[in-house]
């Protein structure tokens, strides 16, 4: 008697078992340290540990209703899932519904890149502890609705460039969002263009320091309730309101604009708008109006005679399309000034030498008009280039591109972070004479190049770089790149390199002092195991050490 009922025990517990693993497995085997090639990757955090999606151990297909991750590892948190699924770009369905994010307090970039997803259920997700959703759903391009409906963000401090690039999402309920806390708004909606309506008036704005480009982008939005908005923290509304093209009135009367310094772009573009009443702005802070009210073409007049321009140092284009009797308070602006406030630069001479944007806050090239080869960027220290996307590259020739000035205003040009990122015309590029010396920076110099196959770089100058993190990545068609001759280089970083490089045959690398590398995250992650790879000087115990390189070393998701 007792081995039959044995046996039904066990037949029981195996059937339980079973049926509790049909609708949600959690963790897959269970890890150990040097074990990190299952369904996620953990990577030591903090004060826990980050779960990432193993993108070499999983499918990156359809994942439909999929494993959850643990929610601990050696008596610490899984807390973290910033960039769970990031660049994952085959996957259209996610069922997330069995998760159990209790204990997460990261979610940035946890979707991020996701360009293909068309279906996503986060609707079971229990935010309440969650601090960060920055670039959380960023560049979902194909999403057309997303439930966050229930989601509880009250100790939520940034937001920064959570619905950014969201193209196709035309229906968002964020009116039960509990801002008090955030601090970072930039880029919450940037780009999404089909939105129409956002109910917005329980947002608490008391805290947020940066709301620039909030909005921008926003080409369908007609009407926008922001007059509950307290700005009292806000130092940069840097295009809060660009690119909303069909906007056609804004009540900003409880604006405080008081500590505001950056009003660059503010509502460029928003040819709608038939009116604007901003007799309450305070400007006393504010350094730069570059393009504030440029393209607003159905404005009748514009009342600055109540503007401060005291600490005011740059209002180039402030004014592009206007005819200056339309601007009421025209002779507040230096007289020195009063022809670049009004100046188009668009086919303009000054536009070779004019400043645009801040790395802080990178939007859209469509704020950022010009026809010459290149668009500098200014940073804290000195410039960084990209390549104006408006000119267009032959495919049918090696590209050999002029190099960009190696200084503006005294600084120089350091950077080139994504300076020809997204150009899918580029081919075959031969860099022989680019100017590089004092360059420090190439992250994501050529990332999603989808149609590049071969780079030469063979001369360029490294000594001064120190970052070249993401440069190749999902490059998927590169199969032969030679890096430059500099013994003597200090790259700490390689990042995501090579990420999802997986045609390539040959990388030159043998030149590369490696004495300085701190991260090599997921650096070759993608690459065949049969590419030649010549790494003469890497202090790296074996090859296949190289290859196998994941996540080692905290890092955040190329951007």
């Amino acid at each position: 008697m007792n081995k039959w009922l044995r046996l039904f025990t066990a037949m029981m517990i195996v059937l339980l078992v079973a049926v509790s693993f049909t609708a949600c497995t959690f963790g897959g085997k269970k890890l150990n340290k040097s074990e990190l090639y299952y369904d996620y990757i953990l990577a030591e955090d903090a004060s826990g540990y980050k779960a990432i999606w193993n993108k070499k151990g999983g499918s990156c297909g359809d994942l439909g209703l999929i494993v959850a991750p643990l929610t601990e590892f050696n008596y610490l948190p899984v807390n973290s899932y910033e960039g769970m699924f990031a660049d994952c770009l085959d996957i259209e369905s996610l069922d997330l519904s069995c998760f159990d994010t209790t204990k997460v307090s990261n979610m940035s970039a946890m979707f991020a890149g996701c360009k293909n997803l068309k279906n996503l259920n986060i609707a079971s997700f229990d935010t309440a502890n969650t601090e960060k959703m920055s670039k959380m759903f960023e560049d979902c391009y194909k999403l057309e609705k997303i439930d966050v409906s229930a989601f509880n963000t009250a100790k939520v401090t940034t937001m920064a460039k959570m619905f950014a690039g969201c193209k196709s999402l035309n229906e968002l309920d964020v009116s039960s969002f509990d801002t008090a806390k955030v601090r970072d708004l930039k880029m919450l909606f940037l780009d999404c263009q089909k939105i129409k309506r956002l109910e917005l008036s329980k947002f608490d704005t008391s805290n947020a320091v940066d709301v620039s480009s909030m909005f921008a982008g926003c080409k369908s939005l007609e009407n926008i309730d922001v007059s509950n908005f307290n700005t009292t923290s806000a130092k940069d509304m840097f295009g809060m309101f660009g690119e909303c093209q069909n906007l056609k009135s804004l009540n900003l009367q409880n604006f405080n604009t008081a500590n505001v310094v950056n009003m660059d772009y503010m509502f460029e573009n928003c040819k709608s708008l038939n009116s604007l009443d901003l007799s309450n702005f305070n400007t006393s802070k504010v350094k730069t109006m570059r393009g504030m009210f440029r393209y607003c073409d159905s404005l009748d007049e514009i009342d600055i005679s109540g503007f401060d321009m005291t600490n005011v140092e740059i209002v180039n284009t402030m004014f592009s399309g206007f005819d200056k009797s339309k601007i009421i308070g025209f002779e507040n602006i230096d007289e020195q000034d009063r022809e670049l406030a009004l100046a188009d630069f668009y086919n303009n001479s000054y536009r070779r030498d004019l400043v645009y944007g801040n790395p802080k806050h990178w939007i859209d090239k469509t704020f950022l008009r010009g026809n010459y080869y290149y668009i500098i960027n200014q940073d804290e220290t000195g410039y960084y280039a990209t390549w104006d996307q408006t000119v267009k590259i032959p495919q049918d020739k090696i590209f050999k591109p002029a190099p960009p000035l190696k200084e503006l205003n005294g600084l120089p040009v350091f950077s080139y972070y994504g300076m020809f990122a997204n150009n899918s015309r580029i081919k075959e590029v031969d860099l022989t004479g680019f100017a590089s010396a004092d360059v420090v920076d190439m992250r994501s110099m050529f990332r999603n190049c989808e149609n590049l196959t071969a780079v030469n770089m063979s001369e360029l100058d490294m000594s001064s770089l120190r970052d070249i993190s993401g440069m190749f990545a999902h490059c998927e068609n590169l199969q032969i790149v030679s890096f430059g001759n500099s013994k003597n280089c200090k790259i700490n970083n390689i990042s995501f390199l090579f990420l999802g490089c997986k045609n390539l045959q040959k990388i030159g690398m043998g030149a590369f002092n490696n004495s300085s590398l701190v991260y090599n995250t997921m650096a070759f992650t993608g690459v065949s195991k049969d590419a030649d790879i010549d790494f003469r000087l890497f202090d790296i115990p074996s090859r296949q050490d190289i290859l196998e390189m994941e996540f080692r070393h905290r890092q955040h998701r190329i951007r």
